[in-house]
């Protein structure tokens, strides 16, 4: 707003944005007023209440302060910093602020409407029928708690490579799928987005994996010896988490995680299924074992006694026994013996607990002590899935002994959580968890800019200072700009701020922005960052205008023809005195006329004869005959001359003189 009067009230209204449970920055002018006033108006209401002031002796909170959130005001700014901020914050903010300028008493009035903004909470999917036939019609809607709108849903399919293909952009919560067919089958995703986020729904359950104690697998399935304690397990990745039944030949038995068989017989050797149910999305998933229970240990009947080959089923029973075997030649009365221990392997890692901070790469070992027949190291990650050389996330290095396992980048919401290291032989299995915890690097300190100006008259080029309080927790800084034209909506909007530079050094506090538009006008801020954690953003400035350079040269101009003129003055001067016979009109001009005349009327020593008017006569001496000899001035006329009459100054004087000649 243009303020014709220095006397005149502004007022400025600006737009600001938040999201809830973060910071927000609310900005009362870009200087610190000598007296302001924070009032906060509660949406629905007219009345107008104090939070903060400041009458020039430190700001003051109020009582409602304490229900807006963490607030604070930050240094040497009248501007409000509201950390953790909570949804009932929204609202009308007026700032009243007083400067004291050499003009007077200016009032400026911030009016600083505030939105809070609410995340996208992890969406779910009802579906009308998980297992509709095929002509039939089914929908499935995309279920939300939280999330302020406008909210963008976009359903996904899974492909069969795992990746979430778009299926549906029509921006709309619920799915309707006629006419279905075989060729619908598979996992669908709901992606619900605001301005603040998105989420993709989880999909489940997955297929169930039984694991089966203890670990005994023949050609045939999995085996157990009679009277002995069978455990099976069920484990299918769903969100919220499944619900497990058991069936043993199509029979119901069991319900739970963890179906247990103590004292086992043949007569329950058959088919075990597990069903995993995710009754919230009214999904499920299902496997099936099949389980031998052998009795005791025959040897096959085709074998002999002395048969270097031992054909044995798989059972844990073996585990840590000692099978030997005894050769004898016969031309030797000594036999020979060899002893073979089989083992189950055994996993031990050297850190059950890894914490790296964001951005590093993650280093998990996992050593193989003891197994006999020998297996392989096989690892699993935070979800559940099986982890393969993949060289953008995950690397795998090892030896027959032992194995490690690199995530690279870590990343806080997506590797968090625990990974697995598993191997299994013959004999028996075994697999530990190794936990990875994610930190965040420390806030870095606030900057605030120091200067900001236009390098020339051509706008083309900002020199930008700024300091740091604090040198701790700092790896770099970022500069952001912004188009005034969009400045007063949206100065708190991250969708609007452009990187404009990244990567300067944390010891650096000047940079020069180069290729700006002469003819557009920009804000900029600068955050300060620690690896991948940013810091609050400097407040916004516009660059000024460089001082007017021209000023020395005009005065040199001024200075330099003024003693010209006067030089000329003096050769004029001169020029005219010293010529003054030969241009008598130019004298005249210049000194006047009266200085001639009366340089006329002075009588110089040397006029020895004057005459008298001729009304006067003419006074002759009679011993000097005309002709007689040279001219002489007689001096008596000179006495004989009557005084100038009084009164008038300028009378004009007749002069007669007389000249006599001798022979």
């Amino acid at each position: 707003m243009d303020i014709l009067d220095s006397g005149e009230v502004v007022y400025i209204q600006v737009q600001t944005k938040g999201v809830v449970g973060r910071s927000v920055i609310l900005e009362c002018g870009p200087t610190l007023p000598n007296v302001y006033i924070w009032g906060y108006t509660i949406p629905g209401t007219e009345h107008i209440r104090a939070v903060v002031f400041n009458f020039g002796q430190g700001p003051k909170l109020q009582s409602l302060a304490k229900t807006l959130g963490d607030l604070n005001v930050i240094t040497n700014t009248a501007s409000l910093l509201i950390e953790k901020l909570p949804l009932g914050a929204q609202g009308l903010y007026t700032c009243q602020a007083l400067y004291d300028t050499p003009q007077g008493a200016k009032l400026i009035y911030y009016y600083v409407q505030l939105l809070v903004l609410v995340p996208v909470s992890k969406p779910y999917i009802l579906v009308s029928d998980s297992s509709p036939a095929e002509g039939t019609h089914m929908s499935m809607r995309c279920g939300l708690d939280n999330g302020t709108g406008p909210i963008k849903y976009i359903w996904e399919r899974e492909s069969r490579d795992s990746t979430p293909i778009s299926f549906s952009e029509d921006s709309v919560d619920l799915l309707n799928i006629t006419n279905i067919n075989r060729n619908h089958t598979g996992w669908y995703q709901c992606l619900a987005a605001n301005e603040v986020n998105n989420q993709r729904s989880d999909l489940g359950p997955d297929v169930p994996r039984i694991d089966v104690t203890p670990y005994s697998v023949t050609e045939r399935g999995y085996s157990a010896l009679e009277r002995a304690t069978v455990s099976l397990m069920c484990q299918a990745f769903s969100n919220p988490p499944s619900q497990y039944v058991w069936f043993y030949n199509n029979s119901q038995v069991h319900t739970g995680q963890q179906y247990n068989i103590t004292k086992i017989l043949r007569m329950h050797s058959g088919h075990y299924s597990c069903l995993a149910q995710n009754y919230y999305l009214n999904t499920n998933s299902k496997t099936t074992i099949t389980l031998y229970v052998y009795c005791e240990f025959i040897h096959p009947s085709s074998s002999e006694e002395n048969a270097n080959i031992l054909i044995l089923k798989s059972s844990a029973t073996y585990s840590g026994k000692a099978f030997v075997c005894h050769a004898k030649h016969p031309l030797s009365s000594a036999s020979k013996k060899c002893v073979l221990r089989l083992e189950a392997p055994v996993l031990v890692t050297q850190r059950s607990l890894v914490s790296v901070y964001e951005g590093n790469d993650i280093q998990l070992s996992c050593i193989l002590k003891a197994n006999n027949p020998v297996t392989e190291i096989i690892w699993f990650n935070n979800h559940k899935k099986q982890v393969g050389n993949a060289p953008s996330k995950y690397l795998l290095y090892g030896e027959a002994t032992w194995s490690n396992l690199t995530v690279r980048e870590a990343d806080g919401m997506q590797d968090s959580g625990q990974y697995w290291c598993s191997a299994s032989n013959a004999v028996g299995g075994a697999e530990i968890p190794i936990t990875v915890l994610i930190k965040r690097y420390p806030v870095p300190p606030n900057v605030t800019i120091s200067k900001i100006k236009y390098s020339s008259q051509q706008r083309t080029e900002v020199d930008l200072q700024w300091a740091v309080k604090e040198t701790g927790n700092l790896t770099g800084f970022i500069v952001e700009r912004l188009k005034t034209q969009e400045l007063q909506l949206k100065v708190n909007d991250t969708f609007s701020w452009v990187q404009l530079v990244t990567g300067i050094q944390p010891d650096v506090r000047y940079h020069r922005l180069v290729g700006l538009d002469p003819t557009s006008i920009y804000a900029f801020r600068i955050l300060a960052i620690n690896h991948r954690t940013l810091g609050y953003p400097s407040e916004v400035k516009t660059p000024a205008d460089p001082p007017f350079n021209a000023y020395p040269a005009v005065i040199g101009a001024a200075i330099g023809g003024m003693i010209a003129a006067t030089l000329g003055t003096m050769l004029l001067f001169i020029y005219i005195v010293r010529n003054r016979n030969t241009n008598p009109r130019l004298h005249d001009m210049l000194f006047g006329m009266q200085h001639s005349q009366s340089r006329e009327n002075i009588n110089s020593p040397e006029d020895e004869v004057v005459s008298r008017s001729q009304s006067e006569g003419e006074l002759e001496d009679p011993t000097i005959s005309p002709g007689a000899g040279p001219a002489v001035v007689s001096g008596s006329s000179m006495s004989a001359e009557p005084p100038a009459a009084e009164g008038d100054d300028n009378e004009p004087v007749n002069v007669t003189i007389t000249v006599t000649a001798t022979t």
